[in-house]
């Protein structure tokens, strides 16, 4: 167990208070979860799941990346897609949103990478079930040309402002801070890494991101589900 303080702390009179609360625990008899979970290799995958009275359809296009966060490949593919579908500035939101209105949500992400795991990365959105088709079209489209044509040195040096300030933002205060501090030490990382975070993403380039979406993303064995009231062909539901 961690525990994690910030504030105006006496660490003696804690670490007492600590021994006090927690007298007469022993040691469990268990060992630390340790189980990896590998990637398989991508097969190209298109499944749709009818889910009735839903008025609307969730989608996930994805792929296994077969790296964890602690592997070199991580923060400029993490960069690379929080400027695919990071937030509302990013590429996703102002063009299959903004430009083309076809959903309200649209993301891209990378999960599962911590703990030694092999991660994955994904785009998730939300389509009314007679645009799952078109909204899946669009989404592609703008797949295609982020891994095609890479992101802009613009697009680059914006988003370092915007995930560099809202971490710093984020360890203004105490409950942030221990928070961070707590995550850094569940992944094996010293508190020294609050101050190398900001770094990292800053001495991101253009070429080293657009490198390695090229080398994890591939349109060819994208998996793609969908999710609501549509038949097994992917066509909405008749009323």
């Amino acid at each position: 167990m961690t525990f994690v303080a910030v504030g105006d702390v006496d660490g003696v009179a804690l670490s007492e208070e600590i021994s006090k609360v927690f007298k007469g625990w022993k040691t469990s008899p268990l060992s630390n979860w340790n189980r990896i979970r590998n990637a398989n290799d991508a097969q190209a995958l298109t499944d749709y799941v009818t889910v009735k009275d839903k008025t609307s359809v969730d989608v996930l296009i994805g792929l296994p990346i077969g790296i964890d966060r602690l592997h070199e490949d991580y923060y400029p593919l993490m960069v690379g897609t929080y400027i695919l579908g990071g937030n509302f500035s990013a590429r996703l939101m102002q063009t299959v949103r903004d430009a083309q209105g076809l959903t309200y949500g649209i993301s891209a992400f990378i999960g599962g990478a911590n703990n030694g795991n092999d991660g994955y990365w994904a785009v998730w959105s939300s389509f009314a079930p007679q645009l799952v088709q078109t909204g899946y079209d669009a989404t592609i489209e703008q797949i295609v040309k982020w891994v095609g044509e890479g992101i802009t040195e613009a697009e680059l040096e914006a988003k370092k402002n915007t995930i560099t300030g809202s971490y710093k933002v984020g360890l203004a205060n105490t409950g942030g801070l221990a928070s961070q501090i707590l995550s850094n030490a569940e992944r094996g990382r010293s508190t020294e890494f609050l101050d190398k975070f900001p770094n990292i993403v800053n001495n991101l380039s253009v070429d080293e991101i657009n490198a390695v979406i090229k080398k994890y993303i591939n349109k060819d064995t994208l998996l793609y589900v969908a999710a609501g009231s549509i038949d097994k062909e992917g066509k909405p539901l008749e009323e």
